[in-house]
């Protein structure tokens, strides 16, 4: 099939879409965390569905988010709680919010390719990428707002590379108010994300000759309304104050450095020189020489904002003394996969004939390994929570870190039922409330 987006499909291209659908929701199951036990980070959220009232949930969100889980702004909290009391101890009802965001996230990817002429191999080289990154795809079956913060700028990245007049349809303003909202209640990084993102798309706009005005492009009412509703609910919660860290900002990300092997590096500067190759061969031959460098140096624009989002995050940390966490940057590597595959499928396009198909088999064996063996550990994965079940051994009245008890909360799962009230308790200390660090209180 021809990478080119066609207005009208042929049976063909009907087909691939329906694979590529079936790829989307392989995907899914694969990062659904299906019987993936609890662990501390979710067991936060977990012990929401123990609280008898949406008052005394909303209370634990005020107390914990200038705190424990501070720089949150307890959406997400609150959401568990409503589906843990509706469905019971159900860890799939409670991270369900994250696996609808991926779905978001993988419609978004698609339909912003679509949106630069690219049809159903570039979409499914973007969805195996986004499969070969466990380190991504990993929070879509985690209770927590990250996924559904990148979700929601990919559907801002798609809406703001739609044109001004399909943007009117009913669809995309379902899909930028929707995910607005969605992410603007979910995650403070939402709120740096959509101007931030508006503003390149237009860039990336006048680079390739449009000539859209300013005003009506960025969507002043969607603007408004995210930053109303994202400084509101964080005026209730993680604006009111943080704990004093002390911690080491490069401990979680040393290792992972470190972790890089001689073979890794080597295939990372082959792939370097492959891509430097693939985009050379395409500005030599091809026929349109300027609409190419347009699209490459768009492409490039995207790719180096989102890596300026990312050290603006980690700079953050780093000011307060916090971790550098790679979760903190999920949404930036989601958006340049899309992109690294927008700029790679243009020069791919105006490569000449005898070197498009071995640079593309190349490029095809490259991503097929690496979606091949995210997909085997993932099944591993399942296989192994699927085979020793949830931890509860030791002592269940053994309370751990602040008065966690996840043991038990597994057993609680295991037995269904509703969330015990009990495990409501780690919210009841008065030590919550800015100030120290809660790893050392």
């Amino acid at each position: 099939m021809n990478i080119k987006n066609t207005k009208t499909l042929t049976t063909r291209d009907k087909v691939l879409l329906t694979l590529l659908t079936l790829l989307a929701l392989v995907i899914l199951a694969l990062y659904s965390s299906w019987g993936r036990p609890l662990w501390l980070d979710e067991y936060l959220h977990f012990v929401f569905g123990g609280f008898d009232s949406i008052g005394d949930a909303w209370g634990a969100v005020q107390t914990s988010t200038t705190n424990i889980n501070h720089g949150q702004t307890g959406f997400y909290m609150m959401l568990d709680f409503a589906l843990l009391k509706t469905f019971g101890a159900n860890l799939f009802m409670m991270r369900l919010p994250s696996l609808l965001s991926a779905a978001l996230l993988l419609f978004s990817a698609a339909l912003f390719l679509r949106r630069k002429n690219l049809g159903p191999i570039a979409i499914a080289a973007a969805f195996l990428l986004l499969l070969a990154q466990p380190n991504l795809m990993y929070f879509a079956g985690e209770a927590r707002p990250y996924m559904p913060m990148a979700a929601s700028a990919m559907a801002a990245l798609a809406y703001f590379s739609t044109d001004m007049q399909t943007r009117t349809t009913t669809g995309m303003r379902v899909l930028i108010w929707g995910s607005m909202v969605w992410g603007a209640l979910m995650m403070p990084y939402y709120l740096l994300y959509l101007p931030v993102i508006t503003i390149t798309a237009y860039l990336i706009a006048r680079l390739n000759g449009e000539k859209p005005r300013l005003i009506a492009f960025i969507n002043v009412p969607v603007q408004i309304t995210s930053v109303v509703v994202g400084v509101t609910i964080s005026a209730f919660t993680w604006l009111r104050g943080s704990p004093t860290f002390s911690r080491d900002p490069w401990l979680i990300i040393r290792p992972l450095i470190d972790s890089v092997t001689a073979p890794q590096l080597i295939g990372l500067i082959f792939l370097g020189a492959l891509i430097v190759f693939t985009l050379w061969q395409g500005l030599v031959h091809t026929t349109d020489r300027a609409r190419l460098e347009r699209q490459l140096a768009a492409g490039t624009l995207l790719v180096l904002v989102m890596i300026a989002m990312s050290i603006l995050f980690a700079a953050l940390s780093l000011s307060q003394s916090y971790w550098i966490l790679p979760r903190q940057f999920i949404a930036s590597q989601a958006i340049i996969t899309v992109a690294v595959v927008w700029i790679l499928a243009s020069a791919l396009l105006a490569n000449p004939k005898r070197y498009k198909v071995a640079v593309s088999t190349l490029f095809a064996i490259g991503i097929a390994l690496g979606a091949g063996r995210a997909t085997v550990n993932q099944i591993d994965s399942l296989a192994d929570w699927e085979n020793n079940g949830y931890p509860v051994e030791g002592n269940p009245g053994d309370q751990g870190f602040q008065g966690m008890d996840v043991a038990a909360a597994n057993q609680n799962v295991i037995d269904g039922g509703p969330v015990l009230p009990e495990f409501t308790v780690i919210y009841d200390s008065p030590k919550y409330g800015p100030g120290e660090d809660p790893l050392e209180q």
